[in-house]
């Protein structure tokens, strides 16, 4: 696939994405380019507040992802949040909140640790959305615990291995 430079502005990218995704079709859906350029350009299409657009793209990144992978595997768990928010930034709750609990299993038998806490903090977002701050700050809290604790035992395991090295 073609790599897509950085320079400019955001909506200059967001045209090269948009054009080198043109022929994402011909590639099969299973083609990791495409992928991973849908999921930039739902990326600069949340920081431009284009939710819908962001939208789009995370549907079409979770088609390849499904077709891939299958719809119950945990390397859809990703996509899965991203979409939730983006339909949650639209005031779609109901429909986030599907989303959300279609994520959270998969998300939880993920091999890395901090896909629980960025769902957690996904799921503030969510809440501070529908206005409900107190149950966004308690997502909030227990975010900051999680990637707390994630932090400690990063440190813990450089230190073993730095010490591991000495010895």
């Amino acid at each position: 696939g073609e790599v897509v430079s950085f320079e400019g502005s955001k909506s200059n990218l967001i045209a090269k994405l948009e054009q080198a995704l043109g022929d994402a079709a011909r590639f099969g859906t299973g083609d990791i380019d495409a992928y991973d350029q849908l999921m930039q350009l739902g990326q600069l299409y949340n920081s431009v507040k284009d939710f819908a657009a962001a939208e789009q793209s995370y549907r079409r990144a979770l088609t390849i992802q499904e077709q891939a992978f299958g719809t119950d595997s945990p390397e859809i768990g990703d996509v899965l949040l991203n979409l939730a928010l983006e339909v949650s930034n639209q005031a779609r709750f109901d429909e986030a909140a599907a989303l959300f609990d279609r994520a959270k299993p998969l998300v939880e038998s993920s091999i890395d640790r901090a896909d629980v806490a960025r769902f957690m903090s996904y799921r503030a977002l969510d809440a501070a959305n529908r206005r409900s701050y107190e149950e966004a700050l308690e997502f909030a809290v227990e975010t900051t615990r999680m990637r707390r604790e994630l932090v400690a035992d990063q440190l813990q395991e450089a230190e073993q291995r730095e010490q591991a090295r000495a010895s």
